[in-house]
């Protein structure tokens, strides 16, 4: 089942943005209601209760019809997760300057595309015929982190090396 990965999406898209903005500590309740909330839609991720159908749409041969949780899911989980990620790097992307500022911004418009390439899914899940071609972008979202690891050293990438490479030799 497709779905079991786009379950888990949102609460790690959330924990990964936390743990950048150093955060993690202090929204540590909203990350457990978060995976609580994942492990209970993957509970039900082979029930109809969260996929009721796969039926033709638009030319998909087998796209998939919400159940009652799906809705819950999308609407109440995964939406908010990104919608507060967006706040939470909008906030500190006003209060930085220099390269935490540049690594904000690559994140924030590789996150933007990411998110809106994605969501480019859902509207024929709800028989809207909105295909979902803009897919291939979610690409954009892992290349503007890279770009932001390499460029403005977002994450010490030689220093992870380091750190892997003696692990491994000990």
């Amino acid at each position: 089942n497709l779905s079991i990965g786009s379950t888990l999406i949102p609460i790690f898209h959330l924990h990964s943005v936390l743990v950048f903005l150093n955060l993690e500590k202090k929204r540590k309740l909203l990350l457990i209601i978060g995976y609580i909330l994942a492990i209970i839609f993957l509970s039900f991720n082979y029930s109809s209760l969260f996929i009721r159908d796969v039926e033709y749409t638009f030319g998909f041969s087998y796209w998939p019809k919400p159940g009652f949780l799906y809705h819950i899911y999308l609407f109440l989980y995964f939406i908010p997760c990104f919608i507060y990620s967006f706040i939470e790097i909008f906030k500190r992307y006003r209060k930085s300057v220099g390269q935490k500022r540049s690594q904000l911004r690559y994140v924030f418009l590789g996150i933007t595309l990411g998110v809106i390439s994605g969501c480019t899914n859902f509207p024929l899940w709800y028989n809207i015929n909105i295909p979902p071609y803009l897919n291939p972008l979610v690409m954009i979202y892992m290349t503007a982190y890279a770009y932001a690891i390499f460029r403005y050293r977002f994450l010490d990438i030689r220093l992870a090396f380091r750190r892997s490479f003696l692990k491994i030799i000990l």
